[in-house]
C-alpha cells in the first residue's frame, strides 16, 4: 500500500484548488468573452464568471477552516451572493449543490467529492429553465459522469482522480464547440 496516496482532502486543500482555478480563469477571461455565443453572443461569459468567482479569493477569511463543510459553505455563499449573468449563476448553483453534498463533512473522500460533482451538476442543471447542450452544463455533466466512473477504481488517489476529471473537462469543452452548431442546423 502506498502511504503517500491522498484519498481525502480537507477545506484548506479544497480552497487552494478552487483559488488556483479562479486565478487561472482570470487569465482566460477575454478568451471566454470572445467565444461566448449562448444564449446570446454578448461577449460577457468570462467577465461574469470572474465577477462571480473573484470574491472567493478577495474576500477570503484570514484562516481557511480545516473542515470541508465550512470551506464549501464559504465558497457557495460568496459565489451565490456575487453571481452575475447566466454563467455566474450556473457556477454559483454548482457550488451550492456541492455544499449540499458535502454538508457536515470534515474531510471529503474521492467518493464524497465525486458525489459532490454530481450533485453540483444537478443543482446547476435544475436552476435553469431550459438547459442547453453544448454549454457549461454539458461539461459539468460529463465531468460528473467521469468522476462516477473513476470511483470504481479503488487504487486511485486524489491527484490522479482530479487529473482524469480535468482531461474529461478539456475533451468535453472541445466537443461543445460542435454541439451548438449541430443543434442550430437541426432547428
Amino acid at each position: 500500500m502506498d502511504n503517500n496516496k491522498t484519498t481525502n482532502i480537507n477545506g484548506k486543500i479544497l480552497y487552494a484548488g478552487i483559488s488556483a482555478g479562479v486565478k487561472n480563469l482570470l487569465e482566460y477571461q477575454d478568451k471566454l468573452d470572445e467565444i461566448n455565443v449562448f444564449p446570446v453572443p454578448d461577449g460577457d461569459t468570462g467577465t461574469n464568471m470572474c465577477f462571480t468567482l473573484l470574491p472567493i479569493i478577495e474576500d477570503c477569511p484570514n484562516e481557511i477552516p480545516e473542515d470541508i463543510d465550512s470551506t464549501i459553505n464559504f465558497i457557495a455563499s460568496i459565489s451565490l451572493d456575487s453571481a452575475r449573468g447566466n454563467s455566474g449563476t450556473i457556477i454559483a448553483q454548482f457550488f451550492h449543490g456541492m455544499r449540499k453534498a458535502l454538508s457536515g463533512n470534515e474531510l471529503a473522500s474521492i467518493h464524497d467529492f465525486s458525489n459532490a460533482l454530481k450533485v453540483g451538476y444537478q443543482s446547476a442543471h435544475d436552476s435553469l429553465l431550459n438547459p442547453e447542450e453544448g454549454t457549461i452544463i454539458t461539461v459539468m455533466r460529463d465531468v460528473a459522469n467521469k468522476a462516477q466512473e473513476l470511483i470504481e477504481n479503488d487504487s486511485l488517489d486524489f491527484s490522479l482522480f482530479l487529473s482524469e476529471c480535468y482531461k474529461e473537462a478539456e475533451q468535453s469543452l472541445q466537443r461543445t464547440k460542435t454541439i451548438l452548431k449541430i443543434l442550430e442546423k437541426t432547428d
